[in-house]
């Protein structure tokens, strides 16, 4: 014994000469033997055994006997330390050796066993490997060789498994896997072998009992003060006794409920002015068009409004949301209010409407069953003139706010046979009424692309009943022959000064008689200068041409 640290407080220093026994697996008890091992329980200040301690279990018997357990030691050597208050520390010599010693899942075990990585079942473990070992149940040596072919095993036996951890454990399937070819006077052997190792095993459990009895007595004991508690408990408190743990539970969640109510109510309402507000930039468009139909109606722009409200007809008129639904009864009801204040403005003679076209337009919107109506006579047709026309008369009525629309046509190889055209009509980004089509009939040339998108157009309005229109090209053909030539064809039976007849007429034709339907005002725009209608429309031209061919 080799002394460390201070001279001790009263007699020798502890010398531990011998140990029964020298080796073991975790929880082996062991007997110490030695000189100036303390005097009585209460002297141990600490006992290490493999740098693990076991204070906790020692037992002293005498000044040279002491009675301890193993703790949870890793594999090997290690030493042995005994500090005591009489006689200080010491290391002895003699050294305890540790092994591990898998525990099977019949035997006992005086320790926690962990069953994880051997037990099907046990927390993650999915699958258990077979066992490798070359000696077996019955303590013969098994020929991996000699071995049965599983494929055949798994269809006679589908629900078996050899491996004996498993409860699918069927005994025939292992002896078939392994003892197929085993004679019969070594399977006798085997049960023989198996009846002495139960016998033995009987005697090994006896003796873990022996071994371990303090262990045992020990969990009797505290079994037997735990109940006691809980009867106290029972008696005290009432039972069960998670009633008092439910309760404080609740009274804790009704804590935090109040302690954050304001501010989860103040998230709920800034959450919902959020989705409001998100809502509102959305879909300005229909939540500002009352009011903006207010605006319009004090300054007369009655087209404005039959826009407006066209377009929120189609985009919402089949809507389930009752939001939408309510703002479309009140655009329902300001339009009825504003057709009965037409006709009424309509019906008294002595009240001049300026624009009364218009008005008559804004009535056609939806049909109003007014009796009194009936008995008032009809208004005559009122034919519209183009802008050509507007400014011979001097007209000065303004283009503010009247819908526009682009046009243009697209050919590529034009004036050759394989000549392929399209038009394209662009109300607006996303716009429904928006087209795009290769041109049809006769020959494929640009000039007629760029007149049949304004025929469109023209066809557009009249269905939607727009009392007016302008329309934007980039073709001066167009322009020049609708705002200034037209006029002069039309005296001379459509033939030109040369005396040849005017080319595209049938195309021409039709866009005047459309024109004599829609108030129209054809502007010139020029072509691929950074204008975002013209663009689109060129877009939609060009991509008409390109299915030309696929007709």
């Amino acid at each position: 014994m080799v002394p460390a640290g201070g001279a001790p407080s009263g007699g020798g220093h502890p010398v531990i000469t011998g140990l029964s026994p020298k080796e073991g697996t975790p929880g082996q008890t062991i007997t110490i033997r030695g000189e100036n091992l303390g005097n009585d329980q209460s002297d141990l200040v600490a006992l290490m055994i493999c740098s693990t301690d076991c204070l906790m279990s020692a037992k002293w018997k005498s000044s040279t006997k002491i009675v301890a357990r193993v703790g949870k030691a890793k594999r090997g050597l290690g030493d042995i330390v005994l500090i005591t208050r009489s006689g200080g520390r010491g290391i002895s010599s003699i050294q305890f050796r540790v092994f591990t010693q898998t525990t099977g899942p019949l035997e006992e075990s005086a320790v926690w066993v962990d069953e994880t990585r051997t037990v099907p079942g046990r927390e993650a473990v999915r699958t258990i490997q077979e066992t490798n070992e070359n000696v077996d149940a019955l303590g013969l040596t098994v020929n991996l060789a000699d071995k049965m072919d599983l494929g055949t095993l798994s269809q006679k036996f589908p629900d078996g498994s050899s491996n004996r951890r498993m409860e699918s454990f069927d005994p025939r399937y292992y002896l078939l896997e392994n003892h197929s070819k085993t004679k019969l006077e070594d399977l006798r052997k085997g049960v023989r072998h198996m009846k002495k190792m139960a016998v033995m095993e009987a005697e090994s459990s006896k003796d873990v009992h022996k071994a371990n009895l303090y262990s045992l007595i020990s969990c009797v004991d505290a079994l037997a003060a735990f109940h006691d508690r809980l009867q106290l408990e029972r008696n005290t408190r009432g039972w069960p006794l998670t009633m008092n743990l439910n309760d404080k539970i609740s009274e804790s969640r009704k804590t935090a409920d109040k302690l954050f109510l304001d501010v989860l109510n103040r998230k709920d309402r800034a959450d919902a002015t959020r989705n409001a507000l998100s809502i509102l930039t959305r879909f300005r468009f229909i939540f500002f068009l009352p009011s903006s139909i207010d605006e319009n109606l004090a300054k007369g722009e009655y087209s404005t409004i039959l826009n407006d409200y066209t377009r929120a007809k189609s985009l919402f008129k089949d809507t389930d949301v009752e939001l939408f639904k309510e703002v479309m009864q009140v655009l329902d009801e300001k339009m009825i209010a504003l057709k009965s204040n037409l006709k009424q403005r309509l019906i008294d003679e002595s009240k001049g409407l300026p624009g009364s076209s218009m008005a008559i337009t804004a009535t056609r919107a939806r049909p109003i069953r007014n009796p009194g109506f009936s008995r008032v006579p009809a208004p005559q047709p009122t034919r519209f003139i183009s802008t050509s026309a507007a400014s011979r008369s001097g007209s000065s009525a303004s283009w503010d706010g009247v819908p526009v629309v682009y046009t243009d046509g697209a050919c590529s190889s034009n004036g050759r046979k394989n000549a392929r055209a399209g038009y394209g009509v662009y109300w607006g980004d996303d716009h429904p009424d928006n087209v795009s089509k290769p041109l049809e009939g006769s020959a494929a040339t640009n000039n007629r692309a760029e007149l049949q998108a304004v025929v469109v157009a023209l066809q557009q309005a009249v269905a939607k009943d727009l009392p007016r229109l302008t329309i934007k090209t980039d073709s001066q053909l167009i322009v020049k022959s609708t705002n200034q030539w037209m006029q002069g064809w039309k005296r001379k039976g459509w033939v030109t000064s040369n005396g040849q007849a005017v080319a595209n007429q049938d195309l021409l034709k039709e866009i005047d008689k459309l024109m004599g339907q829609v108030h129209t005002n054809i502007e010139h725009v020029r072509g691929h200068a950074g204008v975002h209608g013209n663009e689109m429309a060129d877009q939609l031209a060009v991509a008409g041409a390109e299915r030309y061919n696929k007709l």
